[in-house]
């Protein structure tokens, strides 16, 4: 019996099935990290989004998080995953496989932007002076 999602070929259904456990397994380490953390004072969140960050030194901080590095790999796997599902979806035309594309697509373009914004957070911690008064 041959492995196959969606009809598609089975090295692309092997790989459609390691991204499904991909974005399962992130969706439930942001769940409880934000069930854990429970919420930030909202005064620093407010002020955070004031800041004008420097495009080149947030990119270049946000790889010394090994979370947000692991989000990006998981972004580029996922964005290479809906490459071949687009192309696979042309050979004939299936409507099915394209919208699951798309679907890829979209979950690759919001683990991205999750990335992105959690390194602005990451860059304002690295920024900040460390407080030395003793009390």
């Amino acid at each position: 019996m041959e492995f196959n999602l969606f009809g598609l070929p089975k090295e692309l259904s092997i790989m459609l099935a390691i991204e499904i456990v991909i974005v399962f397994l992130w969706i439930v380490k942001i769940l409880v990290i934000s069930k854990l953390r429970l919420s930030k004072p909202e005064r620093e969140l407010f002020e955070s989004e004031s800041y004008k960050i420097p495009f080149w030194d947030r990119l270049i901080l946000s790889f010394s998080s090994s979370l947000i590095t692991a989000l990006y790999a998981s972004s580029a796997y996922t964005f290479i995953v809906a490459f071949f599902t687009t192309i696979i979806a042309f050979q004939p035309l299936d409507y099915r496989i394209l919208a699951l594309a798309l679907i890829l697509y979209c979950i690759g373009f919001a683990m991205l932007a999750y990335a992105w914004r959690r390194s602005k957070y990451l860059y304002l911690e690295a920024t900040q002076e460390p407080d030395t008064s003793p009390f």
